[in-house]
């Protein structure tokens, strides 16, 4: 069973025209031995986060390759003091 999905969506207006589709991947999550789906979010650099989009399925599989297959976390902040005064 595959462990992640890539999603393509597409806004259709009120006239019938299509936008730029946009692409985003769910990751297969169990708990208490029941399996779902959950969004790959990120954080936005305030305290939201938000579903993680890309702008080609290309893009959507090299993220999946490259970073979460290797474990990268992808939700974490990383904060470090640049002056002391």
């Amino acid at each position: 069973m595959s462990n992640y999905k890539i999603f393509e969506s597409v806004y259709v207006n009120e006239y019938g025209k299509q936008s730029t589709p946009y692409f985003w991947i769910k990751k297969r999550k169990t708990f208490l031995g029941i399996p779902y789906w959950k969004s790959i979010r990120h954080y936005d650099g305030r305290d939201y986060t938000s579903t993680t989009l890309f702008d080609s399925y290309d893009d959507a599989l090299n993220f999946i390759q490259n970073v979460l297959k290797k474990g990268i976390k992808t939700n974490e902040v990383n904060t470090k003091v640049i002056a002391v005064i």
